[in-house]
């Protein structure tokens, strides 16, 4: 998931609880109780993983908040 999250825009913010509920573990190999937040964030990355196809989409030119 770590790798991901520095490949894919914007895929940070889907995975704050996640990140936040391992942040306390002290190894590796312990275990947490998923909170509802953290299975949300999992049940998002599931169905983008099952969905996302690789292409990216990115504008014709680049936009600034002078042409919006």
């Amino acid at each position: 998931l770590n790798f991901a999250l520095r490949i894919i825009p914007m895929a940070r913010p889907f995975s704050r609880f996640i990140a936040r509920a391992m942040s306390g573990l002290k190894e590796k190999h312990n275990c947490i109780r998923p909170s509802a937040e953290v299975k949300g964030d999992l049940h998002i990355w599931a169905s983008f993983l099952a969905h996302f196809n690789g292409a990216v989409i990115w504008p014709a030119r680049p936009v600034s908040s002078e042409t919006l």
